[in-house]
């Protein structure tokens, strides 16, 4: 959920906090692991977080919700 080629190239550090990890439990628990147990079997993620340095870096919108891990749930 953190990792990042362009956080990599580009030296950033990809920080999450107690909150943003909250949020991505429950996106988890909620939605992720459901689609998994559906399918039955792993599913990729290419994002689910950003810093807002990366996500600018990424040319991300201002109020992403990568930029909190909180999809909404």
């Amino acid at each position: 959920m953190l990792r990042s080629e362009t956080a990599t190239k580009k030296g950033i550090e990809n920080r999450i906090n107690a909150e943003e990890v909250n949020n991505l439990q429950k996106l988890c628990q909620k939605v992720l692991e459901p689609l998994r147990a559906h399918f039955g079997k792993p599913i990729r993620i290419n994002s689910g977080f950003r810093c807002k340095a990366l996500n600018e870096a990424v040319g991300g919108a201002k109020n992403s919700y990568h930029t909190k891990g909180d999809w909404g749930l």
